[in-house]
């Protein structure tokens, strides 16, 4: 006998812990698209401290030129110009063009600097072993899109410092949707500076881009260091998969896992897994489950936490059963 366990993305999540909003945006701004029953709704600022997509140091603490990924097309003592299309998770308005990696053919590039301070103390990162500077090849930004809903509250933090060189003030601003949330209106030399709080988006749900933006110096290729950047929004979750399918000569098969996406908060958060009604297979006869999947706190993407269940053997010749699994409320 075969079980066969249906998962009903339609009601896996409540009105609070929604992909439907992200998914219909992205169903409503293209004329084709494809989105797997496991859609993807990213829920937390990937790489805030720019570790992932970083370019090695070598022996003297420096950048060097590389056209292999992380692709650097520009370095010295004061850092190197990263793709963008590199660092996970980033991108950004500014440009470089060079011919480093296509001799006799000049390439413009999306870059992203990635700053060596070493005549300005403290040069060392905030958090981990790397930052950037917003005014690289020119005074831009940087950008993530996240999924967000109308009336939820943000939690942000972000670090920022001057370099000490522009003679100007450095300022940076957080801008969600359009709209300034937040501003470091001038970094104290030398020190890093935190700017965090709490923000409720106004704005239409759906992909949200996050930007941190300099806008002074407003010109010049120095200025404005940023480093460690995170964001708290509630989480989603959702089925990995639609459907899956096994003999119950199995036993304890690996079969279905939720996917979350957002932040668990302190103490973390204890998700509930119930049965629909309209199962053919009996609890307590065909299979055995557990109805609840603990989640400790922290930030997740895209992650996967399995279902655990078992089924029972009887030996008895049978049509196909079914298992359908579904999320339960999550509470407020």
């Amino acid at each position: 006998m075969k079980y066969r366990l249906l998962k009903q993305l339609a009601n896996l999540l409540n009105t609070r812990h929604g992909l439907a909003t992200c998914v219909a945006l992205l169903l409503s701004t293209a004329s084709i698209v494809s989105i797997p029953t496991g859609a993807f709704a990213q829920r937390v600022l990937l790489n805030g401290s720019f570790e992932d997509g970083a370019p090695p140091l070598d022996g003297s603490g420096n950048y060097t030129n590389s056209c292999t990924s992380p692709r650097v097309v520009l370095s010295g003592g004061w850092g190197a110009y990263v793709v963008a299309d590199d660092v996970l998770g980033w991108e950004t308005a500014a440009t470089f063009t060079t011919d480093i990696c296509s001799p006799g053919t000049p390439v413009t590039y999306p870059v992203i600097e990635f700053s060596k301070k070493p005549e300005f103390a403290p040069s060392s990162p905030q958090d981990g072993s790397h930052y950037i500077e917003l005014n690289s090849s020119q005074p831009s930004g940087v950008t993530q899109s996240i999924c967000v809903q109308n009336g939820e509250e943000i939690g942000y933090s972000f670090w920022h410092r001057s370099t000490q060189s522009t003679g100007d003030p450095e300022i940076v601003q957080m801008i969600v949707g359009g709209t300034v949330i937040a501003t470091s209106t001038d970094a104290p030399e030398g020190v890093w500076n935190n700017i965090a709080g709490t923000t409720t988006y106004t704005g239409p749900s759906g992909l949200v881009t996050f930007q941190f933006l300099a806008t002074s110096p407003a010109g010049g290729v120095d200025g404005n260091l940023l480093d460690n950047i995170s964001l708290t929004l509630v989480p989603y979750f959702q089925f990995e998969s639609g459907a899956w399918a096994n003999s119950e000569t199995v036993g304890s098969p690996s079969g279905p896992s939720i996917i979350i996406d957002g932040t668990v908060p302190a103490g973390g958060m204890t998700v509930p897994i119930t049965i629909d009604a309209s199962s053919t297979a009996t609890e307590g006869v065909d299979f055995t489950y557990t109805n609840t999947i603990t989640i400790p706190e922290g930030s997740y993407s895209n992650t996967a936490f399995p279902v655990s269940f078992t089924i029972l053997r009887d030996d008895l010749a049978e049509a196909d059963e079914t298992i359908v699994f579904k999320i339960g409320d999550l509470g407020s």
